[in-house]
């Protein structure tokens, strides 16, 4: 595991978080770890869902038979 520094936080965003973690029984460490974790994943499923869509309008290739097309192309 990594460890990260924020620096230039507002007091207001700091005390919010502390008082968000004590709501929910979990340090400010493990809020923030939550927080974050959520995030990513949120992103990664936003990420997913536009390559789904993105891939849903492109075109198929064609499928081909090539050992067939070989086949025609020999009794030519």
């Amino acid at each position: 595991m990594v460890q990260i520094l924020i620096r230039k936080l507002e007091e207001e965003t700091l005390a919010s978080l502390e008082a968000q973690a004590a709501l929910r029984g979990r340090s400010l460490e493990e809020e923030i770890r939550e927080i974050l974790t959520a995030a990513v994943e949120r992103h990664r499923e936003e990420v997913r869902q536009q390559t789904a869509a993105l891939r849903s309008r492109t075109r198929r290739p064609v499928e081909v038979d090539l050992e067939e097309q070989i086949r025609e192309d020999r009794r030519r």
